[in-house]
């Protein structure tokens, strides 16, 4: 008599199937892996611990692949619109070649002479020794010991 024997049925929801194509058009259009994860309907941890699997190297691949594709389309976007857009061409210029707004300012003390900075550190200074007298009668200046 034949034995009728069933494979172990397996435990848990049913594998749902990741597409490496799609994971790709996902990364180009910059998503998250929150969103690729809600897109294939499975839980932020699932997706990442498929990304992760070495099994599943080539969603990795794709992902970083999609990202790249994605960088290229925003940069050729960027510079599409900086011909017509002069904020976006003052942003590319400072991102790429290093160019700043310069800002100069100068300040000065009564008619356009220095700032009395002397005057400043003394009021500093009997405010400073005032406040210690208060707190510790008997002393006279800084020289004493502590």
């Amino acid at each position: 008599m034949a034995s009728t024997e069933k494979e172990p049925q397996k435990r848990g929801p049913k594998k749902i199937p990741i597409s490496v194509e799609e994971v790709g058009k996902l990364a180009a259009l910059k998503c998250t892996y929150a969103d690729a994860a809600s897109w294939f309907d499975v839980s932020l941890s699932t997706f990442k611990r498929r990304m992760d699997d070495p099994e599943l190297e080539e969603l990795r691949e794709a992902w970083d692949f999609g990202q790249g594709k994605g960088n290229v389309s925003l940069r050729r976007n960027q510079f599409k619109l900086s011909e017509k857009n002069a904020t976006m061409a003052i942003f590319l210029g400072k991102q790429w070649l290093g160019q700043r707004d310069i800002h100069v300012n100068e300040v000065t003390g009564a008619g356009g002479g220095p700032i009395g900075v002397s005057v400043a550190r003394e009021t500093f200074r009997s405010r400073i020794l005032g406040m210690r007298d208060r707190r510790e009668p008997g002393r006279d200046d800084g020289d004493a010991e502590r």
